[in-house]
């Protein structure tokens, strides 16, 4: 937990750094020139709110993976061995129940077995 804490809190910053320096203004093109030097770059909505987008999400990255490096403290060891376990089996069983289901109907799609599986 504490590696994909760290990924987030990496992705979370990296994104961040990203939403600052990202440039929200284009450049303008007038059709007569130039003469009474009008702004050559003007603000864009649309950019300004893409960065804006951006810095949220790198707040929510970064705070999730600060929130799972944390609490990666208070599980002891064996914990996560037992957690890591539990999910190699379960996904094996999954995978090995669709399997042997899709033998026995092969004219059946991964959605038929899901409806009849989770009742």
């Amino acid at each position: 937990m504490k590696i994909v804490g760290f990924l987030f809190l990496f992705l979370g910053i990296s994104l961040g750094i990203y939403a600052f320096v990202m440039n929200t203004t284009v450049k303008v093109d007038y059709p007569m020139g130039n003469p009474m030097n009008f702004p050559t770059t003007i603000k864009n909505i649309g950019l300004m709110n893409d960065q804006r987008n951006y810095l949220l999400a790198s707040g929510f990255l970064a705070s999730f993976g600060v929130i799972l490096f944390v609490v990666s403290y208070f599980i002891p060891k064996e914990k996560h061995s037992q957690i890591i376990d539990f999910a190699k089996n379960e996904l094996s069983n999954k995978q090995s129940d669709f399997q042997n289901w899709k033998k026995n109907n092969p004219n059946k799609s991964i959605h038929d077995f899901y409806k009849e599986n989770s009742k």
